[in-house]
């Protein structure tokens, strides 16, 4: 099947880009608009993957349109950005993508879709978690946010809020989970919500609140009881994170340290090899951490591993094992699709695993998503 790629590119560049997913066995072709590709899906076609420049105008649009579309649920989609940075890396994963590489990486090109050679279209997770209802005003943050949760296994209910949400929940069940955005009027959602736990027989129903992290909110989710602050415009698939926490908050007591969200690009390698992986770290505890990726080293394996730790201009160099990866090809995790690994404390240069330590203590005591429940 058919990659396609939607930046503006020169001719050496897609002779490039031909031959690096050549050699994942995969045909190309090339889309100078985000306009010119949207014709195209709205015909329905169906490429194998996307390649999409996030400086291109109207990616994030045509991103949240993909991610509402149900038959291109699966299609991988890879943000290419300019720079390997924290802000650019964030951002695409923020409009959905599921993997973010640097321009002119035409390696990471090849591995990626290589390792997506498995991957079942029509795979679907069972709605093993219950509804999820998601209340935003935006369109697009509404059709992200559902296929992230999707992919977990809930079943997406949508609103935007205007005149109160209690009857966007389907006539059975009340939704296990409701994700709210700031944007929505607030005595409607402390009205809405008690309504939906309302008719809960055993438990409540935890909300998750998207907005600025400021007073007024923190304000809200305390009103509203049960409930957890998320920054709006992170990677969506932090909202699995948050989600997990509340609905499995038994699990803090099973670790060994407090488990926190925080994305940083961070440079990645296996023992040995001279060539780099970028991905962006998605939680972090105090022995170690899981990074976001469609190209993960192998379980079991030692790697060298750089990252910069909050509030330091300098990167630690630290080396862990790989636990465990997951792959687009299992959808129903509750993880977006990347690795898990365990820091290896006599392996690490001992300077850079103080600082590490250091910083990840400062991140503890600074900063918490959850706003009025205990920190385990």
């Amino acid at each position: 099947m058919t990659t396609w790629v939607i930046a503006k590119c020169a001719d050496h560049e897609k002779e490039a880009i031909t031959s690096a997913l050549a050699r994942a066995d995969r045909a190309v072709e090339f889309f100078d608009t985000t306009e010119g590709a949207r014709i195209r899906l709205e015909q329905d076609a169906a490429p194998f993957g996307l390649l999409v420049s996030t400086i291109i105008p109207g990616s994030a649009d045509l991103l949240g349109w993909v991610r509402g579309e149900g038959r291109l649920f699966s299609v991988p989609i890879i943000g290419v950005v300019e720079n390997p940075t924290d802000q650019a890396f964030g951002e695409a994963h923020a409009m959905g993508v599921d993997d973010v590489i640097v321009r002119g990486d035409g390696g990471a090109v090849t591995r990626r879709l290589a390792n997506l050679a498995g991957l079942d279209r029509d795979a679907r997770p069972p709605l093993s978690q219950g509804q999820a209802l998601i209340v935003h005003e935006d369109e697009t943050q509404r059709r992200v946010l559902g296929r992230i949760l999707r992919q977990a296994g809930f079943d997406p209910a949508f609103s935007d809020g205007e005149g109160g949400f209690g009857g966007s929940a389907s006539s059975g069940d009340p939704p296990t989970l409701c994700v709210v955005s700031a944007g929505v009027d607030h005595d409607a959602i402390i009205r809405d919500v008690a309504a939906l736990r309302g008719e809960q027989s055993d438990s409540g129903m935890p909300v998750i609140l998207l907005g600025s992290v400021d007073e007024a909110l923190h304000a809200r989710a305390v009103a509203i009881g049960d409930a957890a602050v998320l920054e709006g415009g992170t990677p969506a698939d932090n909202l699995l994170f948050v989600a997990n926490e509340l609905l499995r908050s038994d699990l803090t007591n099973l670790r060994a340290s407090h488990r926190m969200l925080y994305g940083a690009i961070c440079a990645f390698r296996t023992a040995g090899d001279l060539h780099p992986v970028f991905g962006l770290t998605y939680n972090i505890s105090r022995e170690g951490l899981f990074v976001r990726t469609l190209d993960p080293p192998m379980s079991g394996s030692v790697i060298w591993f750089e990252m910069r730790p909050l509030g330091s201009s300098a990167a630690v160099h630290l080396r862990a094992e790989v636990t465990w990866c997951r792959g687009l090809h299992r959808p129903g995790g509750a993880t977006p699709p990347g690795f898990g690994m365990r820091i290896l404390p006599q392996a690490c240069p001992p300077g850079d695993l103080a600082e590490y330590h250091d910083a990840y203590e400062e991140l503890r005591n600074t900063h918490n998503v959850f706003t009025n429940r205990p920190e385990a």
